[in-house]
């Protein structure tokens, strides 16, 4: 029993008439609403951690909100076993191992799939899309070559199914390190942070993803280190586009390569068409690729540079334009 003050309360679902399992039995929510008189001036609030709390809105106002009254006293004492809630359960999400792997060429990754729990059964995709109870099954470790993008999923006979768990294979050259020239925008260094270009994990068609790392108004400017020398065919960087977001492809993207990290040599340098006025383009993620013809390397420095200024006929020109980018594959 509880005696804040709520914000929510529930009782039960009623499912469509031929829905699954018919109607949900009475299991009671409730959602509860705290206010805290926060100091002018503050800046940031740092709440207790503790995974039994979750927070589904934070509000701030100059002035108390209007006080929710709960219609009853907070009471549920219906006599429940543990079993009565074990089909509102949802599986564990899979883990895959390894989650990201460089294949060379010819060559196979070992990747086995695993949930601890008993009972489930495991499907997976290899061609990026989400598995289903139709998607093959998973028996036994997996031989994967090439680029693929493995989508695994675990059923369940009572409990819910698992959230979709993703891993990620590539025949592109691992990267040592990357040296920055331009840091990105500090709400923008992207999930993996300095190694986001380079840890095989794409960003979904959204610009709201993680694994985007942001520029506004600046250039993307960086070195790769391979770490030894290594005959290069192509670098290919992932972009976002969506241009009534002020988010643009770059202006001109200029490839160079070097063997000692000091003298570098121009391989490609390209100016990119910018969208025609009145017509954005995206939202949309676009690979741009850019022939290197076999040529040795240790190091490969590469500038995509921002267009800089909206340009006049789209939203907000005149303002910064934001250059997202992701994966960094050199082949």
């Amino acid at each position: 029993m509880r005696t804040d003050e709520v914000a929510f309360f529930t009782t039960h679902l009623h499912r469509p008439v031929g829905g699954r399992e018919g109607n949900e039995p009475y299991i009671y929510g409730y959602i509860f609403k705290y206010k805290i008189d926060l100091p002018l001036g503050a800046k940031e609030i740092v709440l207790p951690r503790n995974s039994a709390i979750k927070i589904l809105a934070l509000t701030v106002a100059l002035n108390e909100n209007d006080e929710p009254e709960p219609a009853q006293n907070l009471f549920d004492r219906l006599d429940r076993q543990a079993e009565d809630y074990e089909r509102w359960r949802v599986v564990p999400v899979p883990v895959i191992t390894p989650a990201t792997a460089h294949v060379s060429q010819g060559q196979s990754a070992s990747v086995s799939i695993a949930v601890p729990l008993e009972g489930v059964e495991i499907h997976y995709s290899l061609d990026g899309s989400e598995p289903t109870l139709k998607s093959p099954v998973y028996t036994e470790e997996l031989s994967i070559s090439g680029n693929k993008i493995l989508k695994v999923k675990a059923f369940h006979p009572v409990r819910l199914p698992s959230q979709v768990a993703t891993a990620y294979y590539s025949q592109s050259l691992p990267v040592a390190e990357v040296i920055y020239f331009n840091p990105p925008s500090k709400d923008r260094l992207g999930a993996g942070e300095e190694r986001t270009l380079i840890d095989l994990i794409r960003a979904r068609e959204e610009a709201s993803d993680e694994n985007w790392q942001g520029y506004e108004g600046e250039d993307l400017k960086v070195v790769l280190d391979l770490g030894q020398k290594k005959d290069v065919f192509e670098l290919e960087l992932s972009c976002f586009e969506n241009n009534k977001a002020r988010i643009f492809l770059p202006a001109a993207v200029k490839v160079e390569l070097s063997l000692d990290g000091k003298k570098f040599e121009t391989a490609v340098e390209q100016d990119l068409p910018v969208p025609a006025a009145g017509k954005p383009q995206g939202p949309a993620a676009k690979s741009l690729a850019f022939s290197l013809k076999g040529r040795p390397a240790r190091f490969i420095r590469l500038t995509a540079t921002n267009l800089g200024q909206v340009p006049a006929g789209f939203r907000g020109d005149g303002q910064k334009t934001w250059l997202l980018v992701d994966e960094i594959y050199v082949r």
